[in-house]
């Protein structure tokens, strides 16, 4: 449980970092692609430097052999490309608030497959405290101002944020079954996602060029934002492969009401009375989804 709160703490900073880091391309609808493409770049190398501090090369090596390794690299697809990509476009289309409450389902959808795939079933108190999580996550979406550009699109990418983060967390867990550890998983998530947005992504929606811009203006916070992020994702997945990810996923959701107080502390944002009791509220439906008495 202590690790899935950890990542969701660790996720808020990275946010909140990010948003400081894209505030000046904040009139450049690509910029959101182009952060997080160098942000998964920025973790790839933080991986690859802990992977030779641990002399796991050899494990990568085999890692890439076996079906588990491919599962995470396919995973890695599903979560950052696929996830993250629609994530960005519908905060875009549909606005932050909005895409925030919609993208809140994924431990929902991620309890439902673990149940269908896996026979995973959580108890009713652990459904009522999933419920509560993410009904005070989408209570603060709403509450928030939501400016939909076009709706349509932005609910397809919305959705599919939940479908590809979803599928990322429950392939995780299966592949750490697997004898695969948290750290050669993340090492595999990361620099495949990191491919992906090098060599297709952003050629595709922008330009190196424009990433050079970004790069050159932000690269501290970027790099700062990057070492959350990865560290974020290493206590994630240890959660998954100590509690499974029906559990993890809403103890990693918790990065809704962490960036709160990350954006008071960091930006001045000073949170409402509502926010701050929807906040107790995400933590505590959260701890009670994980919650598993002895």
């Amino acid at each position: 449980m202590f690790y899935g709160l950890l990542g969701g703490c660790l996720w808020a900073l990275d946010t909140v970092l990010l948003s400081i880091a894209m505030a000046p391309f904040e009139l450049e609808w690509t910029a959101p692609l182009i952060s997080t493409g160098l942000h998964d770049l920025f973790s790839a190398l933080w991986m690859g430097g802990l992977i030779t501090l641990k002399r796991k090369w050899s494990a990568i090596g085999q890692a890439l052999r076996v079906r588990s390794g491919r599962m995470v690299m396919a995973a890695a697809l599903l979560g950052g490309p696929v996830g993250m990509s629609g994530y960005v476009f519908a905060v875009q289309f549909l606005g932050p608030s909005l895409t925030a409450g919609i993208s809140s389902f994924y431990p929902a959808l991620s309890a439902i497959l673990c149940w269908v795939f896996f026979g995973q079933k959580l108890r009713k108190s652990q459904i009522f405290g999933l419920c509560l999580c993410l009904g005070c996550i989408v209570a603060m979406s709403v509450s928030g101002q939501s400016q939909a550009s076009n709706y349509v699109f932005g609910l397809i990418m919305a959705i599919c944020c939940v479908v590809g983060w979803a599928l990322e967390g429950v392939i995780v867990q299966q592949s750490m079954k697997e004898d695969l550890d948290n750290e050669i998983c993340l090492f595999l998530r990361q620099s495949t996602s990191a491919t992906v947005f090098a060599f297709l992504i952003i050629p595709l929606v922008s330009s190196w060029s424009f990433a050079g811009t970004v790069l050159d203006q932000s690269w501290l916070l970027l790099l700062a934002a990057s070492f959350c992020g990865t560290a974020s994702y290493l206590s994630y997945y240890k959660a998954i492969g100590q509690i499974g990810a029906n559990k993890a996923m809403p103890l990693n959701s918790t990065y809704c009401a962490w960036a709160v107080v990350f954006a008071f502390l960091l930006q001045g944002t000073i949170p409402t009375l509502v926010q701050g009791i929807l906040c107790v509220g995400i933590v505590a439906g959260a701890i009670l989804c994980a919650y598993e008495p002895s």
